[in-house]
């Protein structure tokens, strides 16, 4: 799995937590952690060999746990919990555009 393949996984974790209610702050984590795997210049597989996954900006031990898990069985346990819990209805798209309050007012 590479880089940008895991960036996608934590966008759409960050977007069913956003779902889901869950705290504003684990949620910028997780799509601060995606955008900052998508713009890496090294595979997340060689700093997971390295024993150096951490150095990467927001990686604390639950994330690179993640990224193991992904890295080694190509899914991720957390992210289907997400996916069946979250109603579908509820996720916004990635690419979705949200009215401002000056458009929603006319």
């Amino acid at each position: 799995m590479d880089n940008h393949a895991i960036a996608q996984v934590f966008d759409r974790i960050a977007r069913l937590m956003e779902a889901n209610g869950d705290s504003p702050f684990k949620v910028r984590a997780y799509r601060r952690v995606g955008d900052g795997f998508a713009l890496l210049p090294v595979p997340l597989g060689q700093l997971a060999i390295e024993g150096r996954l951490k150095t990467v900006p927001g990686v604390g031990i639950e994330i690179e746990k993640k990224v193991r898990e992904l890295l080694d069985t190509g899914s991720l346990n957390f992210y289907q919990h997400l996916v069946t819990a979250v109603p579908a209805a509820l996720i916004q798209p990635a690419n979705a555009v949200t009215p401002s309050p000056q458009g929603a007012a006319r």
